[in-house]
């Protein structure tokens, strides 16, 4: 099982929160902003500053199971049914950019 680091949050919204943060809070030129449909964020603090990352479909499923300590395995199932266009590849780095993943442990049930 993964570790993940203790301040991962994740924000679940109908709303593109993740977009309009951006557009918020970006200096300078404006990104394309989506102002429509949902977004899923990754709010995270690996090191002092808070960091906020859109989440790509199934990765706020993803790891809220991992949070529930699910296997990796049963956490990318859970994924994949939620959304069938999941990849497990990019989303383990994601985490793992992001500092998300401080370490694993063994599986109790093994």
């Amino acid at each position: 099982m993964l570790k993940l680091h203790p301040s991962l949050g994740v924000v679940r919204s109908s709303y593109p929160i993740v977009s309009i943060f951006e557009l918020n809070s970006k200096k300078g030129e404006v990104p394309p902003t989506k102002f429509h449909g949902g977004e899923d964020a990754l709010v995270i603090r690996p090191r002092l500053a808070v960091e906020i990352r859109r989440l790509p479909e199934g990765g706020a499923s993803f790891i809220l199971a991992l949070k529930e300590s699910k296997a990796l395995g049963e956490a990318a199932a859970i994924a994949a049914e939620e959304a069938p266009s999941f990849e497990l590849r990019a989303n383990l780095a994601g985490l793992i950019k992001s500092g998300a993943i401080v370490g694993a442990v063994a599986d109790p049930r093994d």
